[in-house]
């Protein structure tokens, strides 16, 4: 048995070998705590199920691009973003390399080998009947959801059925000038300042019409050059430059990345692993920022449907990115598949917007886009670069599919996110930005639905095909907008999910303070820098409200509670101990203005025990409802820790 170490080097070019037969495995917490205490303990489970299996055999977490601690400091992240669910744990997921060769000696017992996928198959469905497993799944390589390939230009830009024309589009051109009072040819919203990362399996970097500044983070750039011209139709949609070269991209002025979808192990094999790309992309991004998943299962399924993929976008559309997925080209009714929280994509005929055959379709689909006649740039798979390749420029064919749709999307959802930036200056430096969430109920504003008159495919559901100029000239977008309150973790919490907390910060808080005596209007409050509850007297609580939403908020509440200390406070350890309301004597400005403090919580509490305790506050106003102590179900609170001593002069518990 091995157990093996995690990479430590990054590759980001060349032709590994062969990708060795993997599974992936969820644990359930017992499971997880057996295998912290037995680094071979899911080697040995295999074994229990399928003689042999360990034999040649190493195990690998399959996020294994961060450590443990640094899994669980994000998952109370998501958590703190995401009260109302209860978010997957990271750390559960495994995965196994398994032998390829035959044994040595033909007699020992086992499986000859995993090359064949029946081994790998029958392994998953052993694994799959044990208690100790949520979930085993073979690790197999998908593809880029392609499609056969149509001529066209970039007519999806245009508006809908404008000045008699019977095309039927987004109207990016419209964004693009929306708010320019100079009449700017070019127009002024291009996604500027929006991060976007492309996760896929390679790209040409050399092509002449891409910006000169779309780095590669991560993971490999060129997967056995099988995809490269994949990535390069992706990218040139969305960022082609103005350059009188080939097109313009949807979101031209945007900030482009790229992460690979394989990564090489030590043991210089490589292994796709969209889940541990997406990982890493939330720790290059921020709050508002874009993730681009542009692979599909084997079976042409979302990719999310692959090993530890959906678990990640839950963590990271619940901190704070906004995914956006191809539904994938298997022709498929996906059901009623669970919601991670990303933005899943059909595709429809450019001319009928009637759903594609090949389009996967179902109630998950929440948009869609044209999935043929998009114009891109174009990448050969037998040449190192093809830098001048259009597609459809000259006899080019044009990119198409769920792939298409999808980088389509991903460019709509950047320029608007740049546009609701720059609409709402901030005078504490973060602008505001749309949530997951409110981006993808935005896109549906004034949408554009499919036609259902066609014979074989009217009646699957695909969603609605974005419409710029609706979603802009709408309240939603453009008019007062929403508040967005928080109370902050740190002094430099702007109430951005990306914020990365220490560990003396997780218990802490600048805005729940605690007094000897009322504070009176205009008095400095004191850092709480020994914050202690007394007991046998009165305390005065105060709570600090921040607001990084683009409209005032009003009314604005706060419910407090108390628990004994916890690393982890889940409802059940403090819903029953509230200790009061409090309201707020003005309104919370927005866009990151002075934290407006509440009205004083007086308590006097009488405890049997000196040991510390936590605070949780809960926050709401009209626009921004906070949820109920029901609706948290087991999610995790982020805490503020204090110390219990029956008078001042006490030695102080400080933050934990």
């Amino acid at each position: 048995m091995a157990t093996q170490a995690p990479p430590t080097k990054d590759v980001l070019a060349g032709a590994p070998s062969k990708e060795p037969p993997r599974v992936a495995i969820k644990l359930t917490p017992e499971a997880q705590r057996e295998q912290r205490k037995d680094p071979d303990y899911i080697l040995r489970l295999a074994d229990e199920v399928m003689k042999g299996t360990s034999q040649g055999a190493t195990q690998l977490p399959l996020f294994h691009t961060r450590k443990p601690e640094e899994l669980d400091a994000l998952l109370k992240r998501a958590q703190a973003a995401d009260p109302k669910s209860v978010l997957p744990d990271l750390n559960a997921w495994q995965q196994i390399f398994l032998r390829s060769k035959p044994f040595e000696n033909p007699d020992q017992e086992g499986p000859p080998s995993f090359k064949e996928p029946s081994a790998i198959d029958q392994l998953v469905a052993r694994l799959s009947k044990r208690r100790e497993v949520e979930v085993a799944l073979p690790m197999r390589k998908g593809n880029p959801p392609t499609s056969p390939s149509f001529e066209g230009q970039n007519r999806y830009m245009k508006g809908l059925n404008q000045e008699g024309s019977d095309v039927k589009g987004l109207d990016i051109e419209y964004a693009w000038k929306y708010g320019d009072h100079n009449n700017n040819p070019n127009g002024i919203n291009h996604g500027e300042g929006i991060k976007l990362i492309d996760i896929e399996a390679g790209w040409d970097k050399n092509h002449e019409d891409w910006p000169a500044d779309i780095p590669h983070i991560r993971g490999l750039v060129d997967d056995h050059s099988t995809f490269r011209w994949h990535g390069t139709n992706v990218i040139g949609t969305i960022f082609m430059q103005p350059n009188e070269k080939g097109g313009v991209g949807i979101a031209y002025g945007g900030h482009g990345f790229t992460m690979g979808r394989s990564w090489q192990y030590d043991n210089d094999v490589d292994g796709a692993c969209t889940a541990v790309s997406i990982l890493e992309s939330i720790y290059n991004l921020q709050f508002g920022d874009v993730i681009l998943l542009e692979d599909q299962t084997e079976n042409n399924l979302p990719i999310e449907n692959a090993p530890g993929v959906f678990d990640i976008i839950r963590i990271a559309t619940a901190v704070g990115m906004i995914v956006v997925e191809a539904a994938g080209n298997g022709g498929s009714d996906l059901g009623h598949m669970d919601d991670s929280g990303a933005i899943v994509v059909g595709a429809s005929d450019s001319t009928t917007l009637a759903p594609k055959d090949y389009s996967n379709y179902g109630d998950r689909v929440d948009v869609f886009a044209w999935g043929q006649d998009v114009c891109t740039t174009g990448s050969s798979k037998e040449t190192p670069s093809f830098a001048t390749d259009y597609r459809p420029v000259g006899s080019t064919l044009a990119f198409n599919g769920t792939s298409a749709a999808s980088a389509i999307i991903a460019g709509a959802v950047t320029v608007l996110q740049g546009i609701a930036e720059k609409k709402n200056p901030s005078s504490g430096g973060t602008k505001f930005r749309f949530s997951p969430h409110q981006m993808r109920e935005l896109l549906k504003v004034g949408g554009t639905p499919s036609d259902t008159t066609n014979p074989i495919t009217g009646l699957r559901k695909i969603g609605v095909m974005p419409n710029l100029r609706k979603i802009l000239d709408s309240t939603e977008a453009t008019g007062p907008g929403r508040p967005d309150i928080y109370i902050r973790k740190t002094p430099d919490d702007v109430g951005g999910s990306n914020l990365i907390l220490k560990i003396e910060d997780l218990s802490v808080s600048p805005d729940m303070i605690i007094t000897d005596q009322p504070v009176q209007p205009g008095q400095d409050i004191p850092p709480n820098n020994d914050p202690v509850i007394i007991r046998g007297r009165d305390n005065y609580l105060y709570i600090r409200l921040m607001n990084r939403g683009a409209r005032a908020a009003t009314g604005a509440a706060v419910s407090l509670y108390w628990s004994k200390l916890s690393s982890c406070q889940y409802p059940s350890t403090w819903k029953d101990n509230f200790i009061a309301n409090a309201s707020f004597p003005s309104d919370i400005d927005a866009n990151h203005s002075t934290p407006v403090l509440s009205q004083a919580i007086t308590w006097n509490p009488n405890f049997d025990s000196t040991e510390p305790l936590c605070l949780i506050a809960m926050a709401t106003c009209p626009g921004d409802e906070g949820p109920s102590v029901e609706e948290l179900q087991d999610s995790l609170a982020q805490e503020f820790s204090v110390g219990v001593n029956d008078d001042l002069t006490s030695n102080a518990t400080k933050f934990l």
